[in-house]
C-alpha cells in the first residue's frame, strides 16, 4: 500500500472511531467531516489524551484558555474537544473569508500572528509545515474539500486547485460507510500525476520566500500575549515525511 494510501486509511480509521462526534461537529459548524478528521490526525494522531509541551490537550489540541472560551469543560472528552475544535476552526474560516490555508495557520499559531504577517502564513517552521502537510493530505486524499474553500497565501507558491471529480472516500464520509480494506499484490502502481504534484511541491517548498527563523531565537509562547499558540508535540505523519 502506498504511503498516501496508508495516511488516508489512518484518517478514515479516526473517522470511524469518532464518527458520531465528528458528524455532530460537522452538522453544527458546516465543516466537512473529512477536514475535521484530517485536523485530528495532524493534531493528535487520534489520541484523546494527547498533551503538547505547551499544554494543548485532546484530539484537536485545545489550549486551556481557548477551551474555556468555547465552553469546553473537559478537553479530554472526545465529543467536547471535537465540537470545540471544529467551532474554533469555523471561526477562523469566517475570519479569513473561507481561506483554509490562513484558517489552519491561525488554528496553529493564532489569528493575531496571521494578521501580523499581513494575512500570510507566519514564518514559523512548525506552522508552515502544519499548513503544507494538511494541504497535501487533503489534495491527494480528499480533494473535494477544496471545492468549498480557497487555499492560498502570499508565501504559498503552489495554491491548491479544486479537482472536478471527488475522491472515492467522499462517499464513505457522506454515507457513513466503512472504508473497504484492499490488499495489493506485488508493487503498487504509481500515479504519475501525484508523483509530479509531490515533486513540484517539494521543489517549491525548498525555495520558499518566507523569512527563516534563527535557531538561537526559537518561537516562544510567552512573546505572543493572549494568542492561542503552541508548538505541536505531535509531528504530523504524512506520506511526504516518512
Amino acid at each position: 500500500m502506498m504511503k498516501n494510501e496508508r495516511v488516508r486509511e489512518r484518517i478514515l480509521s479516526i473517522y470511524r472511531r469518532y464518527k458520531s462526534e465528528i458528524d455532530e461537529a460537522a452538522a453544527n459548524t458546516g465543516l466537512p467531516p473529512e477536514l475535521i478528521a484530517t485536523v485530528i490526525y495532524h493534531e493528535s494522531g487520534g489520541n484523546p489524551n494527547a498533551v503538547s509541551r505547551a499544554g494543548a490537550r485532546g484530539l484537536m489540541q485545545l489550549m486551556p484558555r481557548t477551551a474555556r472560551g468555547l465552553g469546553v469543560t473537559n478537553s479530554f472528552d472526545p465529543r467536547q474537544n471535537i465540537l470545540g475544535g471544529a467551532r474554533y476552526l469555523r471561526g477562523q474560516l469566517d475570519r479569513f473569508n473561507g481561506n483554509l490555508a490562513l484558517a489552519l495557520a491561525a488554528y496553529n499559531a493564532g489569528p493575531g500572528n496571521v494578521q501580523k504577517y499581513r494575512n500570510d502564513i507566519p514564518p514559523f517552521q512548525e506552522t508552515q509545515r502544519y499548513v503544507q502537510s494538511i494541504g497535501k493530505v487533503l489534495a491527494l486524499g480528499f480533494p473535494e474539500v477544496f471545492t468549498r474553500y480557497t487555499f492560498q497565501a502570499p508565501s504559498l507558491k503552489l495554491p491548491v486547485q479544486p479537482q472536478a471529480s471527488p475522491s472515492p472516500t467522499a462517499s464513505w464520509f457522506a454515507s457513513g460507510q466503512s472504508a473497504p480494506s484492499h490488499r495489493m499484490r506485488g508493487r503498487p502502481r504509481k500515479d504519475p500525476l501525484k508523483e509530479l504534484f509531490v515533486a513540484v511541491w517539494a521543489d517549491v517548498v525548498d525555495q520558499r520566500s518566507a523569512p527563516p527563523i534563527e535557531e538561537e531565537q526559537p518561537f516562544e509562547i510567552e512573546q505572543l500575549a493572549g494568542e492561542d499558540t503552541r508548538v505541536l508535540e505531535f509531528i504530523p505523519r504524512t506520506p511526504f515525511d516518512e
